[in-house]
């Protein structure tokens, strides 16, 4: 399997958010970069509101 490349990443993040990700990312055993991750390439696991 190849190797993805990846991209430095920063985002400026509300703290009650952050800490809401921290919290998810740990109670599912997870990395906070994969939630991000996945948020960011499935549609269906954090619908963009416009």
């Amino acid at each position: 399997m190849a190797t993805k490349t990846r991209e430095q990443f920063a985002p400026q993040v509300n703290s009650e958010i952050l800490s809401a990700i921290c919290d998810l990312a740990q109670d599912e055993g997870r990395q906070m970069q994969a939630l991000r991750d996945e948020a960011l390439t499935d549609p269906q696991s954090a619908p963009l509101v416009l």
